[in-house]
């Protein structure tokens, strides 16, 4: 079963134009990997107005961003996504400039170009396939062990993300204009998962920074969130990735073995933070009251996105 749910606000202009609005990245799901990420709007609020007119060319998005960064960008769904991903941008291809609001901040794009490298580096990096991982991680027997393979994979996806975000940031000309400091350039969260299906169970390994989550349902744990958010009690982050000179993150790497039957799944707090709810955990009673009521997947999808189309934040 594989299911997304994706609600970007948008405003339609006198003239007809659609102009949309957000930082979420579009939700990817396949048979090993679960992805959101959610671009930081407060944080990351630098509005871009010298990027790269390519950017707007669906068919010259990718080597304008990518060029000299990633190898091998010709795998379909990498391609498929990252096009999907910047369609707002092609909204206001001919309006971008001439209106504010119509200028996308720092986090609309680093939320996409970050879910484009993991989702790069989990296709194409032969280490990084789900048997590899796990059968790796599966020989070390001993705790400390494990935890140590999992402190350097998440050191080894925090350089490469850094690496990545700071030279496709060069190619699109993503550069810090804002006369505020402070501001990250190229915020955004991550939430990620790769997993593996087993005959009796499921294992993912978590790729985590900042306050996305992912969550788990099944018949011994329940429906509940997995992995703390990394923030103040203020609502603060207290780490996100980003791309600013001298500026420093680190990405977690958390091992998860569920028995079956369980549902794995991963939100931004644009779901579970909206305001139709009283706390997150509304968010949860909503999610299994509609799966109760839904004939299948399709049904509960079409709900969700019903529901989030006028309360998502």
């Amino acid at each position: 079963m594989e299911l997304t749910v994706y609600r970007q606000s948008s405003k339609t202009r006198p003239d007809g134009t659609v102009v949309y609005k957000g930082e979420d990245a579009q939700p990817y799901v396949d048979g090993s990997l679960i992805m959101a990420a959610d671009g930081l709007g407060g944080a990351a609020a630098i509005r871009h107005t010298k990027v790269r007119e390519e950017l707007f060319d669906e068919e010259k998005l990718i080597p304008a961003l990518f060029g000299g960064v990633l190898e091998n960008v010709s795998d379909e769904a990498f391609s498929d996504y990252v096009r999907r991903s910047f369609f707002e941008l092609r909204a206001v291809k001919d309006i971008y400039s001439s209106n504010v609001n119509n200028i996308k901040k720092s986090g609309y794009f680093a939320s996409r170009i970050v879910t484009a490298i993991v989702l790069h580096e989990v296709r194409t990096n032969d280490k990084l396939k789900p048997e590899e991982l796990f059968g790796r991680l599966g020989k070390e027997k001993d705790e400390k062990k494990r935890e140590e393979f999992l402190s350097a994979l998440g050191g080894w996806f925090r350089d490469t993300i850094k690496e990545k975000l700071t030279l496709a940031a060069k190619n699109a000309n993503l550069v810090y204009e804002s006369a505020y400091t402070g501001l990250a350039l190229l915020g955004t969260t991550l939430c990620a998962a790769v997993y593996r299906e087993n005959k009796g169970s499921v294992e993912a390994i978590y790729i985590t920074a900042g306050d996305s989550r992912p969550y788990v349902w099944s018949e011994d744990r329940g429906l509940c969130q997995l992995i703390a958010d990394e923030e103040r009690a203020d609502g603060g982050m207290t780490n996100y990735i980003r791309a600013d000179e001298g500026s420093d993150f680190t990405i977690r790497c958390t091992y998860e073995s569920f028995e079956k039957p369980c549902v794995l799944f991963n939100a931004s707090d644009g779901c579970f933070d909206s305001g139709a709810f009283l706390s997150p955990m509304a968010f949860e009673k909503l999610l299994l009251d509609t799966a109760a009521e839904s004939a299948d997947t399709t049904e509960m999808s079409q709900k969700l996105t019903d529901f989030f189309l006028e309360y998502g934040r």
